[in-house]
């Protein structure tokens, strides 16, 4: 370990040939094979790897993420583990080492992860927390521990690695439609959705389109409520698919300032009626448009009409109910 990471005075033969966090995690490894006093023996030599420069040990908190991660691998070994927690810990300050030992205490205990990755980042321990979040989300056993982390990371994360993290993890996210949003209304974080739709759409052009990138995309629009009106109708320009096409629609007629449009009426009914806009995503777009549309208006009136042609023409049945219910609503 001293040998492949540490160069000293330069004399060193094994600096450099390899990666030096490699040789250190296959030591790990190794010692999952080991017992008795052979384990002891080595584990005490990984402690006492040291950085000649500092004195720190070779096995700090860069390594936290990997040793948290073959804990959960080897669950056989969880004494091992802690003992090399415990050499990590020299590294590292009070407060991170106590919301370090929290969590690692009680993985699945969705309060407490939530409430410790959050006080990580409240430290100011940045990094350290985002390493924290990813691994925790890998290693939990339930739905509730995946959403405790996700809230931490989008409540106190920067916002574009809280943007990343949901993108990342699009599989489990799309279902907290709520805690897109919560980011979306942060200070910049519908400018960080913004970005993250971009790269994807960046993707999406240059050939590495697919359902996962397409689902990712509609959920950053809905994210994206501080938008303003123009960039969201130039996502609807440049998209084909009728889904995010009807989204970007969609958060436009959410945002708090919205006035409603003739405009925008045109271009859903438009889009509807040429299948270029998801008609569930359409029938949420002219309920919401003409909801806040004048009493008494010819927009309003207008907006009605699209309600009714969906009502009675839609081959969506699910839509068809649902225009149906709105437009009781409306006519109270």
């Amino acid at each position: 370990m001293t040998g492949y990471n540490d160069p000293g005075d330069g004399a060193n033969p094994f600096f450099g040939l390899t990666c030096g966090h490699e040789v250190v995690l296959n030591v790990v490894l190794a010692l999952t094979r080991m017992e008795g006093s052979a384990q002891e023996y080595l584990l005490n030599c990984v402690g006492e790897a040291r950085y000649q420069a500092t004195g720190l040990p070779i096995l700090d908190a860069s390594y936290l993420g990997d040793l948290l991660a073959l804990r959960g691998a080897f669950i056989d070994h969880e004494e091992l583990f802690w003992r090399l927690l415990s050499i990590i810990k020299e590294t590292m300050a009070p407060e991170e080492i106590r919301a370090l030992d929290a969590v690692a205490a009680d993985p699945n205990n969705p309060t407490a992860v939530s409430g410790q990755i959050a006080a990580l980042f409240q430290a100011g321990e940045h990094d350290l927390a985002m390493q924290v979040a990813r691994q925790t989300f890998a290693l939990a056993s339930s739905d509730e521990v995946k959403k405790a982390v996700t809230a931490a990371v989008v409540t106190r994360a920067r916002e574009t690695d809280a943007a990343a993290f949901m993108v990342e993890r699009t599989h489990d996210t799309k279902r907290w439609a709520g805690l897109w949003l919560s980011l979306g209304r942060r200070e910049y974080g519908s400018e960080a959705l913004n970005a993250s739709y971009t790269g994807l759409f960046g993707k999406a052009m240059g050939g590495a389109d697919s359902s996962t990138n397409e689902r990712a995309r509609e959920l950053c629009l809905t994210g994206m409520v501080d938008a303003n009106e123009d960039r969201l109708i130039e996502v609807f320009n440049q998209e084909s698919s009728p889904r995010i096409r009807g989204q970007a629609l969609l958060t436009m007629t959410f945002r708090t300032d919205y006035a409603s449009s003739q405009d925008h009426l045109d271009l859903l009914e438009k889009g509807i009626d040429n299948s270029d806009v998801d008609v569930m995503k359409g029938v949420s777009v002219a309920y919401t448009l003409t909801a806040k549309a004048p009493q008494d208006s010819v927009l309003r009136e207008n907006g009605i009409g699209v309600l009714e042609k969906i009502r009675d023409s839609s081959e969506s049945e699910r839509a068809r109910e649902y225009a149906s219910r709105w437009l009781d609503e409306l006519n109270d």
